[in-house]
């Protein structure tokens, strides 16, 4: 219980500075956020983002799994 009341304590700040320097970005013009770290999905999800965020590895696994089983994304 503790571990878990813990890591929520240590995650706010670095989630707070993580979407505040997207919001940044928003600000001088970017239309969207490549998240291309595997370490910054445990911070914030996609939707969490003030602007349009995609989630590389997520992107990258998904077309992996889709050529795998020859599954076609429209």
């Amino acid at each position: 219980m503790m571990a878990s009341i813990s890591r929520v304590t240590l995650l706010k700040a670095p989630r707070r500075n993580l979407l505040a320097m997207a919001g940044d970005l928003a600000g001088r013009g970017a239309q969207a956020a490549a998240i291309a770290c595997t370490e910054l999905p445990l911070l914030a999800e996609t939707a969490d983002y003030p602007l349009p965020a995609f989630d590389v590895v997520r992107l990258h696994v998904e077309g992996a799994l889709d050529l795998a089983i020859g599954c076609e994304r429209t």
